[in-house]
C-alpha cells in the first residue's frame, strides 16, 4: 500500500514539486519504521594498540599526500 502513494508521488518529487517531497520523505520515513529499519544496533567492538598504530600511519600518509 506504501509503495503505490511513493510510486504516486514520484512524478511530483521528480518535476520539483516541494511539497510532494515532503510527503515522499514522510513515506519513506514511516516504511522504515515498519520494517524496522530504526531498530537498535548492537556491536562489540575492540579497538587493540596494533589497530591504533595502524590508523596512526595511515592518517600519516594521508597527510603526505596533501602537503605541497
Amino acid at each position: 500500500m506504501i509503495n503505490v502513494a511513493i510510486d504516486g508521488f514520484m512524478p511530483k518529487v521528480v518535476r520539483g514539486d516541494v511539497r510532494a517531497d515532503e510527503a515522499l520523505v514522510k513515506l519513506l520515513d514511516h516504511q522504515a519504521k515498519l520494517l524496522g529499519l530504526y531498530g537498535l544496533v548492537k556491536a562489540n567492538v575492540t579497538v587493540t594498540d596494533k589497530m591504533t598504530a595502524r590508523v596512526k600511519a595511515l592518517a600519516d600518509k594521508i597527510a603526505q599526500l596533501e602537503e605541497p
